[in-house]
């Protein structure tokens, strides 16, 4: 019916997260980020020297 048809298409269902994993993954990839940062700053100051 419609309005079924209008939430399907709001949320998808593949796309469907609860907020809390959102945070878990935002959380996750912001941690990768840093530590990917981290390293190359180690890495550079290895290099420097």
């Amino acid at each position: 019916d419609q309005w079924h048809h209008l939430d399907n298409r709001k949320f998808p269902v593949q796309s469907k997260r609860t907020p809390v994993e959102e945070m878990i993954r935002i959380r996750k990839t912001t941690f990768l980020d840093e530590e990917t940062k981290n390293l190359s700053s180690i890495v550079f100051f290895f290099f420097r020297h």
